[in-house]
């Protein structure tokens, strides 16, 4: 029983260690989080935002240029090339949407971005 007591003492006390660590590292630990998710949040946004103007060109391109066939309609690859960039659009658009809201959360409420990011990840 003695072990027993001396190893729950050592745990005690290094919790009780980790526990004052914990909160002289905190501050910095949160100011380093909302650097990092501003900082990816930044980055993010400007590829989806890059990826919506290339794809919105090409998309205009071929729009306004279209390859016809002998009748005078479209070619199946010029169809093809109206459809895949629609559908890309569809899909960075939420995206987009989505980190330009995640920026004007850190920007305009950290302490609501950092609660809910500890509620995503319970």
């Amino acid at each position: 029983m003695s072990n027993y007591n001396a190893i729950q003492q050592k745990l005690i006390d290094y919790l009780e260690g980790t526990h004052d660590f914990l909160l002289e590292q905190a501050p910095e630990v949160i100011q380093q989080v909302l650097r990092y998710e501003t900082i990816s949040s930044i980055t993010c946004c400007i590829f989806l935002v890059a990826s919506l103007v290339v794809v919105t060109a090409i998309m205009y391109y071929n729009w306004k240029h279209p390859v016809l066939d002998t009748y005078k309609s479209r070619t199946p690859s010029n169809v093809l090339g109206l459809f895949l960039p629609a559908v890309l659009l569809a899909g960075l658009f939420p995206s987009a949407v989505f980190t330009v809201n995640k920026l004007i959360m850190l920007w305009v409420a950290p302490k609501y971005f950092l609660i809910q990011l500890l509620v995503e990840h319970k």
